[in-house]
């Protein structure tokens, strides 16, 4: 594996599964569980994109039902620890990551067959929030669902790491401009604490966004 100073990686912003020293295992485990509570939603033996996938750490548990994951981030550093970490699982012949950008997906229309985003909408701006659900519609197929969580809305943001939260509200309405059904999930039940939201899309509204000239498949 890489070698990486822990000043430039442990950060609250991004979890290193096999740091629990930092984290915590209760912090860890309530990340874990947010990506068993999307397995339940994306399609069986389907492409899956993990939006934001940081350490990669969600591939696992979303190989369980997905025949193929492609999980993107911007940070370079969060990347190479999971292209490394995946090389020692037996995940890799099914697994590839890619440094991108969420707001500017760089894939083909109908791409996926589902896409996760897991605590990561709010660290976007309200107009990079809005181009990153434009895309999302974009290269999921018809059929395709967007599973994604984000906390609730309190007086302060959670971390200085969020840009932009939403309460249940503000969430619902938001999601409505893109998905034509939405479903929203009871935390608890996953063992998720009840200040996030939980939400399944599905039948997306195909809205006029600019094509890509750069794609992958």
């Amino acid at each position: 594996m890489t070698s990486m100073n822990d000043s430039q990686i442990l950060t609250n912003e991004r979890i290193y599964i096999d740091r629990p020293d930092f984290y915590g295992h209760d912090m860890i485990e309530r990340h874990l569980n947010r990506y068993r509570w999307a397995s339940t939603g994306i399609v069986q033996g389907g492409k899956v994109l993990d939006a934001a996938c940081g350490t990669g750490y969600g591939a696992a548990i979303l190989l369980n039902s997905a025949k193929k994951y492609i999980g993107v981030d911007i940070d370079e550093k969060a990347i190479d620890y999971a292209i490394n970490r995946a090389a020692k699982m037996d995940i890799w012949d099914k697994a590839q990551y890619i440094i991108m950008d969420i707001s500017k997906l760089e894939f083909q229309n109908d791409s996926f067959d589902s896409i996760v985003c897991i605590e990561t909408i709010e660290h976007l701006d309200a107009d990079d929030q809005e181009l990153f659900m434009r895309n999302a519609v974009r290269c999921l197929k018809s059929s395709g669902d967007l599973m994604i969580t984000t906390p609730h809305k309190d007086k302060e943001p959670m971390t200085e790491f969020h840009k932009h939260e939403f309460s249940l509200e503000t969430f619902s309405i938001f999601l409505k401009q893109f998905f034509e059904k939405i479903d929203f999930y009871d935390p608890i039940e996953f063992k998720i604490p009840e200040t996030f939201i939980l939400a399944k899309c599905s039948h997306g509204w195909l809205l006029e966004t600019p094509m890509v000239h750069e794609t992958h498949g």
